[in-house]
């Protein structure tokens, strides 16, 4: 009489660890939720008074805090923007992208497939413990893969109240999505700031924002720099808490 076969099973944190230092399979991810917003509802026409519910249009508006219930308003609870960074993934294959020539270029096109942790194992990351409006992954969440690093330790300096990171290769340029860093200070992140020259004019960005930070543990900050617009929100987690930095331009900052 045969008998069942027992396979066993996989620690893949473990896993993820050891291969981490062979080869560039574990990917480290951003987790990224985009904000729900509040849709534009209307209980008037331009002829008088709707007779019958309100009428939602389906346009998003601008914020997602909740509205207050009255004229040409409906209640939503308010579901900000979830960004996340430290989530690891194993990724299959590891390279996942080909090229192909067609008539109007050249088109790079791919597709791999990511392998989680248990929801256990993530809900027990920092900043995911304690985000309240995480609770399981989602079909349309994103996963942001930090594919290139550019980085130059020499070109740091700091003073008490400012770090400055520079790139001073005039010849190279960058193409960069996002800026990631860490921090550990006893006192208060007030903006993040990048300053460049494009075409012999300066242009800069700055997130502006407050946020307390410990001096005992390091927090990881991830903002975006491409496709930003001015008055922009963003949003950085600390221990599960939202703090809102918003983009501030100046020149033709791209």
């Amino acid at each position: 009489m045969a008998s069942a076969v027992n396979v066993g099973s996989i620690n893949l944190p473990k896993m993820m660890r050891q291969l981490s230092h062979r080869t560039s399979q574990v990917r480290d991810l951003t987790f990224v939720r985009d904000a729900i917003k509040q849709k534009d509802v209307k209980t008037t026409k331009s002829g008088g008074t709707l007779e019958g519910p309100a009428v939602s249009f389906g346009y998003e508006k601008t914020s997602s805090d909740a509205a207050t219930a009255g004229t040409d308003t409906a209640y939503h609870a308010s579901s900000p923007e979830i960004v996340l960074p430290g989530l690891t993934m194993l990724q299959s294959p590891i390279v996942s992208r080909r090229g192909r020539l067609e008539k109007i270029g050249h088109r790079i096109t791919g597709a791999c497939t990511f392998y989680a942790p248990s929801l256990d194992y993530i809900k027990a990351l920092d900043n995911f413990k304690d985000a309240k409006a995480f609770a399981e992954l989602e079909s349309y969440d994103k996963l942001y893969d930090m594919e290139r690093i550019i980085q130059n330790p020499s070109n740091v300096s700091a003073t008490q109240q400012t770090t400055t990171f520079s790139f001073s290769d005039a010849t190279t340029g960058y193409e960069i999505d996002r800026v990631r860093f860490k921090i550990k200070t006893a006192g208060t992140l007030d903006y993040v700031l990048l300053s460049a020259n494009i075409g012999g004019s300066p242009a800069t960005l700055k997130w502006d924002g407050t946020l307390a930070l410990s001096g005992t543990t390091f927090i990881t900050i991830d903002l975006p720099i491409s496709k930003v617009e001015d008055e922009d929100k963003t949003s950085i987690y600390k221990d599960g808490s939202r703090t809102e930095f918003e983009a501030d331009i100046t020149g033709s900052f791209d």
